[in-house]
């Protein structure tokens, strides 16, 4: 399969130069301009280089000519395109209205609106050729401009063309962002430092202009760290993980350029190095689903932090903590265990507001994080956790329970991030994300101007000792960039939980314990709200603001996150078993349910080969799978069902079965304290603690109850499934749209 290229529409020696050479690490690149001169040296740079260019001359408000453009580019390098950006300028006229021709007004929109949709009508089906195989989500972006935004006096003819292309991006990207293709309209909002724009800017000051190399090379600095530097704000640096060595090793050049040129001052600012983001999200089930690619396995995270720690020996950086930051999900998925030996710190995700499959009222907010927060801490080998994105949106849609606005924005604020600024390090999500366009959702603690003063109060109530708080005590430095970081006025201590007695097969029915959840943090930590990557990206540099950097982050969606544990469990249904069963929770997905945060396959014609984790569930009369779940303590006291969903294959969108042969299955639990993992095997997996239930004939169409009972909150459990008779079955476990596999439902 051939590579995706990209291809840029309106290249000159300003912003299409810079954006065609940035994308040309990645992708061979079609360079699109009327005037040939304009593509002609950008093409040699980029071959010069290595790369793969080709430039077209077109005229972008002409059909045939975009056509064509369009059929070259296929001709030179197939028919998917990873990213295509119309970056077309379009004639600048500047004049009276009443003193505008019709020729002038029509010129602005000819360009910016008519081209822009014969280039997104022709490039579109490409996009949508590389939305299953692309690294990264194919994109369509067009560049802005202030006029884009506002329409100045005397801008009619100009202002017209961009607020139609801003439009048109707006529609697109409401309509192909759900199959795949992201949309932006990216508001380039200044003046070029281009040839022809000098006389235009003689007598500004020098940074009044935008430097096209801004964009930057593959393997420069990003600017943020030079904003850091100047209003010494602390710095999380992020690695990017999930792609080619190339790419990895640029992160590596940007970095030692940063050291070179920073020496000891970057020692002052940098806090932490974190080696990816998410990467093991991405590639399980959840990520895969919401389309969250490209992701690393945890050999190849492990790998690189050694490579980043490699790379930093003997420099002044040495002693700066490396890390990985993942969703807590990722942490207590034990096959990634090798992620958190090889870390100093683990960097934590947690959106309550995204856990659409719970109750996520504001007022479960502090909950659920800290039930995220905890399990997190209780893998992490003792390593410290930092908290490395979280916040509740102001504006968006409802997930669920979870409503956005300012009050509970605030809420979030003082309930979670007042209880650990201090004694965390913690990055909040984030400074601003509401310009030009307000994002849906938008958890931007300042509005659409970047400014010092926020949407809601960001002081912390007062009046009470933090010395109760689960994530421990400690003195907050002096230095931290949030106003908040002294705050104190913590809810008392989560940090143990009951656990109730079980009362499910071969358990006597009387015992009873408990499970601690230690919190380890270091003695002295800072609370901080910029986390950057190391390779060049515009940034907004405001003055008169106190935090002159924003987080680059990305808003994740964890749809579906704490898993729970069934400990105890009902008799044995002898068939299906309708969500009415007495004692049992919905057979369905319909409220509260968990699912599997582990797959294991086990096959006894391969006794001692570890097949490794799946995203399957594969049963046959020689084959069984091993499922783990991961309770959070907050289900305590709550039923939970254990159920089976099997449907029809016909209603199934994203998933997707084979069965054959005649038979059932059958449930059995493992040990409490020995779950399966990646190492296990047909003969070392754990014996079974006896049957839970069964399902004698398998039939699609039918969702099954395998047994009930008290949940025991924050444990992890396994189950291992059998088949009976000759029944094999495949499938891919899936929760959205149309469930099916193995989960646990809670009522």
């Amino acid at each position: 399969m051939s590579t995706p290229f990209a291809i840029i529409a309106g290249v000159g020696p300003g912003t299409g130069a810079a954006v065609a050479c940035k994308f040309s690490a990645l992708y061979p690149v079609a360079l699109l301009a009327r005037n040939p001169a304009n593509y002609e040296d950008a093409v040699k740079d980029i071959q010069a280089a290595g790369g793969k260019a080709i430039g077209i001359s077109t005229d972008v408000s002409d059909a045939k000519g975009v056509k064509d453009a369009i059929a070259k580019s296929q001709k030179e390098f197939g028919d998917r395109c990873a990213a295509a950006v119309f970056n077309v300028g379009g004639k600048f006229v500047r004049k009276p209205f009443l003193d505008l021709s019709l020729g002038e007004f029509e010129s602005g929109w000819e360009v910016n609106g008519r081209g822009a949709f014969l280039f997104s009508q022709s490039v579109l089906p490409l996009l949508l050729n590389s939305t299953q195989q692309s690294t990264h989500p194919p994109s369509l972006i067009f560049t802005g401009a202030t006029a884009a935004m506002k329409g100045s006096a005397q801008f009619a003819a100009f202002s017209t063309g961009k607020f139609a292309k801003r439009s048109l991006s707006q529609s697109l990207a409401r309509e192909f962002g759900p199959k795949g293709v992201h949309v932006a309209h990216v508001n380039v909002d200044g003046i070029i430092d281009i040839e022809r724009t000098k006389e235009w800017t003689k007598n500004l000051e020098e940074d009044a202009t935008i430097k096209p190399e801004a964009a930057g090379t593959p393997n420069s600095p990003t600017e943020a760290i030079a904003a850091a530097d100047a209003t010494q704000t602390k710095l999380l640096l992020g690695i990017f993980l999930s792609s080619t060595d190339e790419v990895f090793n640029n992160e590596l050049t940007a970095l030692r350029s940063a050291i070179s040129q920073y020496g000891q001052r970057l020692v002052n600012l940098v806090v932490g190095i974190s080696v990816g983001s998410e990467d093991l999200y991405r590639i399980s089930p959840t990520g895969i689903l919401n389309k969250s690619n490209p992701g690393e396995g945890p050999d190849a995270v492990v790998r690189r932090i050694n490579a980043v720690r490699q790379a930093l020996a003997g420099t002044v950086l040495s002693g700066t903590p490396i890390g990985h930051v993942d969703t807590w999900t990722a942490y207590v998925n034990s096959s990634n265990a090798a992620v958190i030996t090889a870390c100093d710190f683990i960097g934590v995700d947690a959106y309550p507001y995204f856990q659409n499959t719970q109750a996520n009222s504001i007022d479960n907010g502090e909950s659920l994080f800290f039930d995220a927060y905890d399990a997190t801490v209780a893998v992490a080998q003792g390593k410290p956790v930092w908290i490395t994105e979280t916040g509740w949106p102001v504006s968006g849609p409802t997930e669920n329970q979870a409503v956005p606005s300012t009050q509970n924005a605030e809420t979030y604020w003082d309930r979670v991030g007042c209880r650990v600024f201090g004694k965390v390090n913690t990055f909040w999500y984030t400074l601003q994300d509401a310009s030009p366009d307000t994002p849906s959702p938008s958890f931007g603690v300042v509005g659409s101007t970047l400014s010092n003063t926020p949407l809601y109060d960001l002081s912390c109530p007062q009046g009470s000792s933090s010395s109760s708080s689960s994530v421990g005590s400690s003195t907050p430095s002096s230095d931290a960039a949030s106003s908040a970081a002294g705050a104190s006025n913590p809810p008392p201590d989560r940090g143990t939980s009951a656990t109730p007695a079980p009362v499910g097969p071969g358990s006597n029915g009387g015992s009873s314990g408990s499970t601690a959840v230690e919190n380890t943090v270091p003695p002295t930590v800072q609370t901080v709200m910029t986390y950057v990557t190391v390779t060049t990206c515009p940034v907004t540099v405001t003055s008169g603001s106190e935090t002159k950097t924003s987080m680059t982050t990305s808003t994740v969606s964890v749809t579906s996150t704490h898993a729970n544990t069934l400990l105890t469990v009902a008799s044995p249904p002898s068939g299906p078993s309708p969500s009415s069963t007495p004692g049992a929770c919905p057979a369905s997905l319909a409220g509260d349910f968990e699912f599997p945060h582990l797959i294991v396959p086990v096959d006894k014609n391969q006794p001692d080969t570890a097949l490794g984790t799946s995203y399957n569930g594969l049963v046959s009369p020689t084959v069984s799978s091993l499922f783990n779940f991961d309770f959070p303590a907050s289900l305590a006291g709550r039923t939970c069902s254990l159920v089976f969903l099997f449907p029809t294959r016909e209603k199934l969108q994203t998933s997707n079965y084979t069965l054959s042969g005649t038979g059932g299955l059958n449930f059995e639990r493992l040990p409490l304290d020995q779950p399966a993992d990646s190492a296990t095997t047909f003969n070392n997996q754990p014996k079974a603690n006896g049957t839970v239930g069964t399902i004698p004939d398998l039939q699609a169409g039918n969702n099954y109850v395998i047994g009930s009972g008290i949940c025991f909150a924050g444990l992890r459990v396994g189950y291992k499934v059998s088949a009976t008779g000759s029944l094999a079955l495949e499938y891919f476990q899936d929760y959205n749209p149309e469930p099916i596999g193995l989960y646990i439902s809670v009522c």
